[in-house]
């Protein structure tokens, strides 16, 4: 699987803003650690409690990351290999990158593609 998978997974938990996210990956020593790491585990880093560590360990952020990749790759045609092809998917579909640091445009995205709506709604 994608590493940036984990990457923009770790973007999408609820309770994890950029602190958060920091201290994790510092902590833990990636994105993909942070996912591995159990609850029990997770919980004992200072600052993380049981809801956060419930929040990383649901199915919601890793489903978001591999929908964001999909669409990605659809509007770019080729496998995404790092961040900066995500950023250039969200380009070409229209979207001022910058914006997208607190907004998913998902549902936009999935309307101008009809190709993508129809893999991910499933």
């Amino acid at each position: 699987m994608n590493d940036l998978r984990y990457d923009i997974a770790l973007t999408k938990v609820p309770l994890v803003g950029p602190v958060t996210a920091r201290l994790l990956l510092h902590h833990c020593g990636g994105a993909r650690e942070v996912f591995s790491t159990s609850p029990r585990e997770l919980v004992k880093i200072a600052g993380i409690g049981p809801g956060i560590a419930a929040a990383i360990h649901a199915p919601q952020p890793m489903k978001e990351a591999e929908a964001e990749l999909a669409l990605a790759e659809a509007v770019l045609g080729r496998p995404v290999r790092n961040g900066g092809d995500t950023a250039e998917a969200y380009r070409l579909a229209g979207f001022d990158y910058v914006q997208l640091a607190s907004y998913c445009p998902m549902d936009e995205l999935r309307a101008r593609h009809a190709d993508f709506a129809v893999m991910t709604s499933k």
